[in-house]
């Protein structure tokens, strides 16, 4: 979302309409515990000299109460203790074109490994997992085999298939496509109300940008996309492979009947988005809209009107029935993924080199996302932040119908650019929540962003945390670095082990599929051998290595080493007086 757009969105019965909708939620009509909380995340290498993670203070007047909620950083290290400045060990995530996104053994996102991973909401949809981030330590990968990287289409080939033409085209009526051809969209393609569009898996969709195409699935209407890792759904620019830039497509537009704050939606007005005429919002949370799974949108942004570009994948007022998981959007000249109200849920987002913002919610959002990737590059001039949070950009604390916006998002890793010079202006933010919003953010590593890694911004956002301040509360601590967290690699796995940090005794724990050799050896942090703990057979099952170190061993930080059938395992362990 563009930062300067004032008069993106409007009533569907008249202009005036937004206007009195809007001054019906004064600010003193306080009805929700909507604060902000922030806890157990990673910042590392932010802002200035990379210690710079927090920015954004009160305004004079605020309820906040000094020295404890009155600046971000205040609300992030004393309010809410278990953030954390430690490096990730992401070795191999500023790859541009081969990015590993999984921490190194050893990092501090796994449990035992000095992170705070904290409770997530037990609501049905969160999984409680054991890492900060969006990748555990030994969990498949869930990025592999259906995303792409390349900066602008090159390094393949499209399907040669014969070529369909959906030239603006009104689906009134269901329709499934066909894996055996390429389409062009020429304009929009709607899906209207009670039609249902199937896409299979390994379908390529290009969005003509002479036309402004898009994909535009209305209220009432609903999408079955689904792809599989090795054969995802691809909706890219109608640009030829080695010369597609952002901006080439429209991306998806998806509609629902959820509650909304820009408008009264609860009692049947309807908001409609500027240019593509596509109006949204109602009084049905638990609405949906389909089934999104393994889909690609990419080099997506293209100018629908002035000043307005299209998002990715945008969702507008969408209910919480809607499935969308492992959805990747790349190369976008505007948000990568953006929520308008709703509740929509998502997990498995991978979003890559945008020219704006990753994640994006305003206007009564209140869903929530789990597991996701944001990663932008310096070289995306307008590239800004890896979240871009507001209530409503028009009246900041408005709560009519949906109330404020609110959502929960766990398990992100935020990765920036700190690249400078000449043409390396963006990526500024790893996370800024602004214009009266509150929400959750947890478990989430923030690293690499130029300016800041958190910035909570103005008076509305400051004053709506700080009137809830009694339910800002922490959401406890999972996992305090004290909890097995396996670490699997082939036919080995260690688990760290209670408690560590440790004072005089620590165990190691590993398990063997089979039995056979192991060797469990400690190194001190230079690298040199302090105690070979373990060196023979070992029956199939599990086991635990105790080290009991002696008077002279100083505290400090140590890597222990486990082989065993040709695989190693490490971590890092930490001696405290």
């Amino acid at each position: 979302m563009r930062s300067n757009t004032s008069a993106g969105y409007r009533s569907a019965r008249a202009a005036a309409l937004l206007g009195v909708a809007l001054l019906l939620s004064a600010p003193a009509a306080h009805a929700q515990l909507n604060p902000i909380i922030f806890d157990g995340n990673l910042l590392w290498n932010n802002g200035t000299g990379g210690t710079s993670h927090y920015a954004g203070t009160a305004s004079a007047g605020s309820p906040c109460l000094p020295g404890l909620d009155s600046t971000t950083t205040q609300i992030a290290t004393l309010q809410f203790t278990n953030n954390l400045s430690l490096d990730p060990l992401l070795s191999g995530a500023l790859n541009a074109l081969t990015p590993n996104w999984r921490p190194d053994l050893g990092s501090p996102a796994f449990c035992g490994n000095g992170g705070r991973v904290v409770n997530v909401p037990n609501n049905g949809f969160f999984q409680q997992v054991s890492w900060i981030g969006a990748l555990g330590p030994s969990e498949p990968d869930w990025t592999q085999g259906w995303t792409y990287y390349g900066l602008d289409g090159g390094g393949r080939t499209f399907p040669v298939r014969p070529l369909v033409i959906l030239d603006n085209q009104n689906l009134y009526s269901n329709r499934t496509l066909s894996a055996d051809s390429n389409y062009l969209v020429r304009g929009q393609l709607r899906v209207k109300a009670q039609a249902r569009l199937t896409i299979p898996a390994g379908t390529y969709l290009f969005e003509e940008a002479a036309t402004v195409g898009a994909i535009v699935i209305e209220r009432g209407a609903f999408i079955d996309a689904q792809g599989t890792p090795t054969n995802p759904i691809v909706i890219t620019s109608d640009a030829a492979p080695g010369e597609q830039t952002p901006g080439g497509g429209g991306g998806l537009y998806v509609n629902g009947y959820a509650k909304i704050n820009q408008v009264n939606s609860c009692a049947g007005d309807s908001a409609v988005t500027e240019g593509l005429l596509t109006s949204y919002g109602g009084n049905d949370d638990a609405d949906s809209s389909g089934v999104l799974r393994y889909v690609r949108v990419e080099f997506a942004g293209v100018v629908v009107s002035p000043n307005n570009e299209a998002n990715s994948f945008t969702f507008n007022g969408v209910g919480s029935r809607t499935v969308a998981e492992y959805l990747q959007a790349h190369r976008g000249l505007d948000d990568l993924f953006e929520w308008f109200g709703g509740t929509a849920r998502a997990r498995y987002l991978v979003g890559t080199y945008g020219d704006d913002d990753g994640l994006d919610w305003q206007m009564g959002y209140r869903g929530n996302v789990q597991f996701a990737i944001i990663r932008q590059l310096a070289l995306q001039a307008g590239a800004d932040a890896g979240i871009e949070a507001d209530n409503n950009e028009f009246a900041n604390d408005t709560e009519i119908c949906s109330g404020r916006s609110n959502p929960t998002f766990a398990n992100l890793t935020l990765i920036g650019d700190r690249t400078t010079g000449t043409g390396f202006s963006g990526v500024r933010r790893g996370a800024i929540l602004r214009r009266g919003t509150g929400g959750q953010i947890l478990n989430s590593i923030i690293t690499e962003w130029k300016t800041t890694g958190l910035e909570i911004n103005g008076s509305a956002t400051f004053n709506n945390h700080c009137a809830d301040r009694a339910a800002a509360v922490s959401p406890g601590v999972y996992c305090p670095g004290a909890v097995s967290a396996p670490l699997a690699r082939g036919s080995v796995f260690v688990a760290h082990s209670a408690p560590n940090p440790f004072r005089s005794d620590v165990a190691i724990r590993f398990a063997l599929p089979q039995g056979g050799r192991a060797q469990v050896d400690i190194f001190s942090a230079d690298g040199r051998l302090v105690r070979s703990l373990a060196d023979g057979d070992f029956a199939p099952g599990e086991h635990v290595i105790r080290w009991t170190p002696d008077r002279a061993t100083p505290a400090g930080v140590y890597f222990y080493l486990v082989r065993a059938a040709g695989e190693r395992a490490t971590g890092k362990i930490v001696r405290v007086d």
